[in-house]
């Protein structure tokens, strides 16, 4: 006699599925939504990170802008106190020269500011 063997449908191991509850899905979908926040958060972080060092280096670099700039106008007003007579014009002529072409740029880049 020749029988077939008979095939079960489901697999083997049914006992290790969680059944398709709305419990079930919810709690599915709320660990999938915390795994996609945790990646998101990683890159925010990483993203953080970077910023906040570009910012310290701008803030570093303009620091040391502040020092030099400062430590030339001073090293050039102990200069010009060796030309009384026409020492004196050159500090205001050069802030006059300075807000001119801070206008000019300003009308050039931006002339709806």
């Amino acid at each position: 006699m020749d029988t077939q063997p008979t095939v079960n449908p489901q697999p083997a191991d049914v006992s290790s599925r969680p059944e398709q509850t709305p419990a079930n899905l919810q709690r599915r979908r709320r660990d999938d939504h915390r795994s996609i926040w945790h990646a998101h958060r990683r890159l925010q972080f990483a993203r953080a990170v970077l910023v906040g060092l570009g910012a310290g280096t701008v803030a570093v670099l303009f620091q040391h802008a502040l020092h030099f700039v400062e430590t030339g106008r001073t090293s050039l007003l102990q200069w010009l106190h060796g030309y009384p007579l026409w020492g004196w014009t050159i500090l205001p002529l050069l802030a006059a020269a300075g807000a001119g072409f801070a206008s000019w740029l300003t009308a050039r880049v931006a002339p709806t500011a």
